[in-house]
């Protein structure tokens, strides 16, 4: 098999690399704590939240819970599946560029093939 050129090998190693953060963040995403802002809710505590036009808007620690469980899947499927995608690129863009060394190879083989026979 013929090796793949340095920056076929640099391009699928980004292109795994950025596929793997996609999945690492779906699976911290997939449970943790209830928060407010960025802040940690515990049982009892109520989060208020200000709309751009001013209007406050209060929820119970429990509709929170319930609000980030009920986007959690969505998430993951989301993150996931570009994590994938970009696992799946990384792979076509290697098997590319290793045809198209082949190739490559080919065609300076029968360049000296040519030159032998003339």
């Amino acid at each position: 098999m013929a090796k793949p050129k340095t920056g076929v090998v640099v391009g699928t190693s980004v292109l795994a690399v950025i596929g793997v953060v996609f999945f690492v963040a779906a699976a911290f995403s997939s449970g943790g704590e209830v928060s407010c802002d960025g802040k940690a809710m515990r049982p009892g505590d109520v989060c208020l939240e200000v709309a751009k036009d001013g209007r406050k808007t209060y929820h119970t620690y429990d509709e929170v819970k319930a609000e980030q469980e009920a986007r959690r899947p969505v998430l993951l499927v989301v993150l996931g599946g570009f994590g994938g995608l970009f696992v799946l690129a990384a792979g076509g863009f290697l098997v590319a560029g290793s045809r198209e060394n082949k190739k490559d190879q080919a065609q300076i083989e029968a360049a000296a093939a040519w030159m032998r026979a003339g």
